[in-house]
């Protein structure tokens, strides 16, 4: 019955958690050994039973036999007596009497007590009147010949019955035993088939997952991106797996942000520097034209030198933008970002900010619009820091905006402690499942790509955003646009 719950609850505890399953094991195994150990008990019991029984029954046996054999010693007397008319077996046969009555009053269930009281009966009558011949005594000792002689006879049927019995309860023994030897050897078999089931179970469910797990580890450990874990079930190692699939879709989602980083900062470091090169490049040969007198300096193009030289500094500009963003981040990873906080005014900024913006607003003919309350309160903040959250989020608003798109700027009071700033663009948005992931390192949305202008980023401003606004004791997010496109970054500042 054990064997039958145990297979019965086997498909329901590979569905169960880990710590249920060896809770189970364990109850399981229990119940096992506490059947196995009340058959053996029972067995036990029974075979103490049986033999007890024949145990009895032979020495019921052997008792009659001696009391039959008394008894015959007994009538055996009375003939002596006949034969030889000596007074001492009359003596003896009184004393025999005395122990044999006694002797079959104890016994229950002799089915001659009776015949053997006829025959003390005629015994005495036999016995009585001292020394007589046998001619006197004919009479009655034919009478006791009589009565002995059934006596005899009830006696050794009596006795062929209760051999008969013994031989019975002798056979139902050897039975019994082969029946119980039988058991044992089933209680061995199934204890063996319970072990080997068990073993399997765990091997099966616990064992060769973590097996498997770590040969996938491993795998994953030699450089093979193509590691995949395939667990079912809902236990602990199934939850494992499957947090293992994510890591391993993650580590290439990082492989791939890493190659696209490195894409990208080779792009933001060749192209400002060889554009910087073409152009100073050009001017080194104008200089050398002017030097060699193929030119005369007073007919030397000015202008084009200014353009070309403001284009380097632009470029190097640019360069310097990167550089900053990078040693930001690498500060970020060591805690070593610093914001200066000091009581300032957002409003100015803002709107110094939203200025900068203004060209380049009119060169996508973007309506580009500011919604600034006139009593903002001052604020605790690091106005640089703050400048650069805010230059990054119009900077990706105006990129991924399309021509004759909306960029806004708003900044209000989120509530009673904190200033609440927000850029609004209408770009072609990114979905919400997406809003949480924004802010770290190197994380990109590739769809919204497709609609950027110019060159794609490194993936460092929003997280580097993320990390000054923390510093402010604020908080940065990003919404869906109440319009049904774009997207919406908000961050707050605590005010003084």
């Amino acid at each position: 019955m054990a064997l039958l719950a145990f297979l019965a609850s086997l498909a329901f505890l590979f569905n169960m958690t880990i710590r249920s399953k060896l809770a189970w094991t364990a109850f399981l195994m229990v119940t096992v050994v506490a059947s196995i150990g009340g058959l053996f008990l029972w067995t036990h019991d029974m075979e103490r039973r049986y033999r007890d029984r024949m145990v009895q029954a032979v020495e019921v046996l052997t008792e009659l036999r001696e009391l039959s054999s008394d008894v015959e010693r007994q009538v055996a007397r009375v003939d002596f007596y006949l034969i030889s008319n000596d007074p001492q077996e009359k003596d003896i046969f009184e004393t025999l009497a005395k122990t044999n009555s006694k002797r079959i009053g104890k016994t229950q269930g002799i089915p001659w007590g009776r015949q053997y009281e006829d025959m003390l009966k005629s015994a005495a009558s036999v016995l009585s009147g001292g020394r007589i011949s046998r001619s006197s005594a004919r009479g009655p000792a034919e009478r006791f010949g009589v009565v002995a002689g059934a006596l005899r006879q009830s006696i050794a049927a009596y006795l062929q019955s209760q051999s008969q019995l013994v031989q019975e309860q002798r056979q139902k023994t050897e039975n019994v035993f082969e029946t119980l030897k039988f058991s044992s050897v089933l209680i061995v078999v199934a204890g063996v088939i319970l072990a080997v089931v068990m073993n399997a179970f765990i091997y099966r469910s616990i064992v060769y997952p973590l097996q498997y797990l770590k040969e996938q580890v491993e795998a994953l450990g030699r450089g093979d991106s193509r590691a995949h874990v395939t667990i079912r079930g809902r236990d602990e190692l199934a939850t494992v797996g499957r947090a293992f699939n994510d890591m391993v879709a993650r580590l290439k989602e990082l492989d791939q942000m890493k190659r696209d980083f490195t894409a990208s900062v080779t792009h933001e470091l060749r192209s400002p520097l060889s554009a910087s090169q073409s152009f100073l490049d050009v001017l080194v040969s104008d200089l050398e034209k002017v030097a060699c007198g193929q030119v005369a300096p007073a007919t030397a193009d000015l202008e084009r030198w200014k353009t070309f030289i403001i284009r380097v500094k632009t470029n190097m500009e640019r360069l310097n933008r990167f550089v900053s963003d990078l040693l930001d981040v690498a500060k970020i990873e060591r805690g070593k970002l610093e914001c200066r906080l000091e009581r300032v005014f957002l409003k100015p900024l803002i709107e110094e900010t939203v200025e900068f913006f203004r060209e380049r607003a009119k060169q996508k003919e973007i309506v580009f619009a500011a919604e600034i309350i006139a009593d903002l309160p001052p604020c605790r903040a690091d106005l640089d820091r703050l400048r650069q959250v805010l230059v990054n989020l119009l900077d990706n608003a105006f990129k991924f905006s399309p021509k004759g798109g909306s960029v806004a700027v708003s900044a209000h009071m989120a509530d009673s402690r904190f200033i609440k700033i927000s850029v609004r663009d209408s770009g072609p948005g990114i979905p919400p499942e997406h809003h949480g992931r924004l802010f770290g390192k190197f994380e990109q949305f590739k769809e919204s790509y497709r609609y950027a202008e110019g060159a794609r980023g490194t993936g460092l401003g929003l997280a580097i955003s993320k990390a000054i606004i923390d510093l402010h004791g604020g908080k940065i997010w990003a919404g869906a646009n109440a319009a049904g496109r774009g997207t919406v970054f908000y961050f707050t500042v605590p005010i003084v």
